[in-house]
């Protein structure tokens, strides 16, 4: 029911385009992310920006940044979209009796690396990422390397949608992402 709510099959459970991007998607929530691109919530964003936004939808997989600096006010719209749009599939999901707590959901996507992530793609060096926050070095290059995982997965469900404007410009977020020791 979610997915032919979403629009992710039809009616007669057909995969549509919407699903197979979503198919794509292996390192987030792929619902989520599917929605996400269909609204065009990345065709706005500056490729650091969209690679900054992302670290929030790999958040669950990271360690926390346990005093996060308050988001960039560049960053601060994108942020509360994606977590309205996380609210509404959370609600989705409740909707068809699948049992979720609406907060909790929401609070997977958690935005302490955005500064950091945006930092690094705009040239700071790993030292500054470092003393940007408490969080020991492998935990950093874990994050970034994770990010680019699901960077590379937006890049397919681009191409999957036929949005070479946006596979370009996920394209330069990894160019930008990929460098320096991160990736030595």
């Amino acid at each position: 029911r979610v997915l032919l709510r979403l629009g992710l099959v039809d009616s007669e459970r057909v995969v549509l385009l919407k699903g197979r991007a979503a198919a794509e998607v292996d390192a987030s929530d792929e619902v989520l992310v599917a929605e996400l691109l269909y609204r065009g919530f990345f065709n706005e964003l500056s490729p650091a920006a969209a690679a900054a936004v992302c670290s929030c939808l790999v958040a669950a997989d990271m360690e926390k940044i346990k005093r996060p600096q308050t988001p960039l006010p560049a960053l601060q719209p994108p942020l509360a979209t994606l977590r309205e749009v996380a609210t509404e599939v959370a609600r989705v999901y409740t909707d068809a009796g699948i049992a979720t707590d609406e907060a909790e959901y929401v609070q997977r996507f958690d935005s302490g690396m955005v500064n950091m992530v945006h930092a690094w793609c705009e040239g700071a060096t790993f030292a500054e990422l470092c003393d940007s926050c408490e969080l020991f070095e492998g935990s950093i290059i874990r994050a970034i390397r994770r990010l680019s995982e699901l960077l590379d997965e937006l890049k397919s469900a681009a191409k999957a949608m036929g949005n070479d404007e946006l596979f370009s410009k996920l394209e330069e977020s990894c160019r930008l992402l990929r460098r320096d020791i991160v990736f030595a």
